[in-house]
C-alpha cells in the first residue's frame, strides 16, 4: 500500500507536463535568408519584432494570439530609427496598409526553446512566404 501511495505523486508529476510558452526573446531566421530577426513575446500578448534590412533597423510592435497550433500577429506600430525623411513617408504609407491586419502562422513546437512558424492565408502582404525557425535566446 505504501508503495502505491508513493507512485501516485510520480504519476501526477509526469502526467502534468507544462506547455511551452512564447514569452521571452527569440532569434528567428526565415528559410533561405541570411537575415536574422528578433522576436520578443511579452506576457499580456504583446510582441516586438526587430530586423535590419540593408543597414536600416525596423522595429514592429503588435499583439499576438496563440491558439493550439497557430499564431496570429497583428502589427500596430512601426519604428524606423534614423530613416531618411523622404523614405519615412514611403515606409509610413506602406505600413498604413498593413496596420491592424493579422499575420497568421501555423506553430509547430520542436522543443520548449525552438519553434517553427509557417505562414498560412494572410491578409498582410508583408508576411514572408517561407517557414521561419525560432530559437529562444532569453526567457
Amino acid at each position: 500500500m505504501r508503495k502505491l501511495l508513493f507512485l501516485v505523486p510520480a504519476i501526477i508529476i509526469v502526467g502534468c507536463s507544462s506547455k511551452p510558452t512564447l514569452v521571452g526573446e527569440w532569434s528567428a531566421t526565415p528559410e533561405g535568408s541570411p537575415q536574422a530577426q528578433t522576436f520578443t513575446f511579452e506576457s499580456g500578448n504583446k510582441v516586438k519584432m526587430a530586423s535590419n534590412m540593408m543597414g536600416q533597423n525596423f522595429i514592429l510592435h503588435g499583439d499576438y494570439k496563440e491558439e493550439a497550433a497557430s499564431l496570429s500577429i497583428t502589427p500596430q506600430k512601426l519604428e524606423t530609427p534614423g530613416l531618411d525623411a523622404s523614405l519615412q513617408k514611403q515606409v509610413d504609407s506602406a505600413f498604413a496598409a498593413q496596420k491592424g491586419k493579422p499575420m497568421s502562422f501555423s506553430l509547430k513546437w520542436i522543443s520548449a526553446d525552438e519553434a517553427e512558424l509557417t505562414p498560412t492565408t494572410n491578409a498582410n502582404p508583408a508576411v514572408p512566404s517561407t517557414k521561419v525557425v525560432m530559437k529562444r535566446t532569453k526567457k
